[in-house]
């Protein structure tokens, strides 16, 4: 089991902007704060 202040969920074909987590984690600073979550997008990989 996980122990720490902040847990992210990313499984290895996710993606995020590189700004996700610092736009994200200040938001805890508020104590009543127990969950984050974002948009979800499906991305479609375009063949070569």
């Amino acid at each position: 089991m996980a122990q720490a202040d902040i847990i992210w969920l990313a499984e290895a074909d996710d993606w995020c902007e590189p700004n996700l987590l610092t736009t994200l984690v200040p938001r805890f600073d508020d104590r009543n704060l127990r969950l984050a979550s974002c948009l979800s997008v499906r991305c479609v990989r375009m063949a070569a």
